[in-house]
């Protein structure tokens, strides 16, 4: 029996943006942060140091809890400015099996920044409905590609997924995983069968219908 089931494979949006929360943005301290060297030391890893108004380099998780204290202003990655957002989309658009590099999270980064970091859009509300129409359409022509290529799959083939992000991975997994496993069985059935081993089996067989019977032993009474 399976340790998990076929469902279990599949994390929900919640678990993805655990998982993105670990992509390293740039934030601008407004603090001096009161340690030796002005350093953070977390599990992952020392981050810092952390003088105001010098640019440093964090985890999402970490910046989000710095902004929340009023210590750091986030900034934008530059794949999440609208010139970058727009030629991203034209680019998904005009190749149809091509998917464009982005951050393996984009998704769920963009989805964070833009719930939780709204002022870090400068500009105004009007950029950030646009970056988020963007976001959303780059994911809609993505995960269009994705669904045509899924319907192209007639059998067990190597399939190549380059620039395929989380989100997009975890969506297509299950289907991904059965279809695969189903192409493989099938493949099994259609193996031609060895005739050198049907003759020898056929061999043996005969060889024990032309055995005599086993002779009956008798009691004998005294």
């Amino acid at each position: 029996m399976a340790l998990f089931s076929e469902a279990d494979l599949e994390f929900t949006p919640e678990e993805m943006e655990f998982f993105g929360e670990d992509e390293v943005i740039t934030v601008i301290p407004t603090i001096n942060l009161a340690t030796t060297d002005s350093s953070l030391i977390c599990i992952g890893g020392e981050w810092g140091p952390f003088r105001p108004n010098f640019p440093v380099e964090v985890p999402l998780w970490l910046a989000l809890a710095l902004q929340k204290k009023k210590c750091c202003r986030i900034q934008i990655p530059a794949w999440m400015h609208v010139q970058n957002l727009e030629d991203v989309l034209a680019e998904e658009q005009a190749h149809e099996a091509i998917f464009q590099p982005l951050p393996f999270h984009y998704i769920e980064v963009a989805h964070l920044l833009l719930r939780h970091a709204k002022e870090a859009f400068e500009e105004g509300n009007d950029v950030l409905y646009q970056t988020a129409n963007l976001v959303k359409d780059i994911r809609m022509e993505r995960f269009e590609k994705i669904d045509k290529g899924l319907q192209a799959l007639e059998g067990p083939i190597t399939v190549k997924l380059n620039n395929v992000s989380a989100m997009e991975c975890n969506t297509i997994r299950h289907f991904f995983q059965g279809a695969l496993n189903r192409f493989y069985k099938l493949a099994q059935m259609e193996e031609p069968v060895d005739m050198g081993l049907l003759g020898t089996a056929s061999s043996q067989q005969t060889q024990q219908e032309n055995r005599p019977p086993p002779r009956q032993l008798r009691r004998t009474q005294r």
